[in-house]
């Protein structure tokens, strides 16, 4: 298998094991290749006093990212109306700041931005959703939700490995 694999990746890569991901290799994983190899991951995220910055190698799908967002409130132009209060996202290149009044919620919403650009079509969010109110609509990055059917939850951000790995596991 590994004559076979060294064909298509470099030496590094299936001494790592690095052919195993599609897209962008997940967090944890990432980390550890950076120490190993020096490169970054794809994802940064920096705490701000009101929120985080959210540096991305990957553009967004903002129809998704716009569907994704009613997981956590209204959606209205760049902010979004939670039960917390106001979060507001401001794009700058490839950094995306997101003030929130609380570090939870900029995180999930740090989270949502994150599965809106990096998606390994897993499908295990649309699996995990527990009233069926997230579904794909496409290859990739492409979801729609059924504000009348999601309760909130985030049980597929919890389940998503790009969000786990690449946000809430991300040393901020």
């Amino acid at each position: 298998m590994a004559e076979a694999l060294r064909e298509h990746f470099s030496e590094e890569e299936v001494k790592m094991s690095l052919w195993r991901w599609r897209g962008r290799i997940p967090g944890d994983l990432a980390r550890w290749v950076k120490k190993d190899t020096g490169s970054p991951p794809p994802v940064r995220i920096k705490t701000q006093e009101r929120g985080l910055v959210v540096e991305m190698d990957r553009e967004p799908n903002e129809t998704t990212l716009k569907e994704l967002l009613k997981m956590v409130g209204r959606v209205e132009g760049g902010a979004v109306a939670t039960k917390r209060g106001v979060v507001k996202l401001v794009r700058n290149g490839n950094q995306w700041f997101i003030n929130a009044g609380d570090r939870k919620t900029a995180l999930d919403v740090a989270g949502l931005l994150v599965r809106s650009a990096i998606c390994g079509d897993c499908n295990l969010c649309v699996q995990w959703c527990p009233t069926g109110a997230l579904k794909r609509t496409g290859p990739g990055r492409s979801f729609a939700v059924d504000e009348g059917r999601c309760i909130g939850c985030l049980l597929c951000s919890a389940a998503c490995p790009a969000a786990q790995y690449l946000v809430y596991r991300n040393e901020a």
